[in-house]
């Protein structure tokens, strides 16, 4: 280890080897590769199915059972109304 002190008297070769030294030592710290980032997880619950090609773009939504089921169960009475309304004419059935 050297100290402050100790620099003067060293030899022009010795200040020169150690010159190199640090040069090549921070040479090799350069052209290190940088440290990868830190792992970031994210997740998401409830995306509304308009909204999912911009939270995840690389991905296809597909539907599970519930919101097959849901769907149907919305739709199938929606349905049974609006041709009821035009089946039959009554002020009960208008929508």
């Amino acid at each position: 280890s050297l100290s402050l002190g100790s620099l003067g008297s060293l030899s022009r070769a010795d200040l020169t080897r150690l010159r190199e030294d640090a040069n090549e030592a921070l040479a090799a710290a350069r052209s290190r590769p940088p440290p990868p980032p830190p792992l970031e997880m994210r997740f998401f619950v409830d995306i509304p199915i308009a909204n999912f090609a911009l939270v995840l773009p690389d991905s296809r939504p597909a539907f599970q059972l519930s919101d097959w089921l849901r769907l149907d169960l919305i739709s199938t009475p929606a349905l049974v109304a609006t041709l009821a309304s035009l089946r039959y004419d009554d002020s009960r059935l208008d929508l």
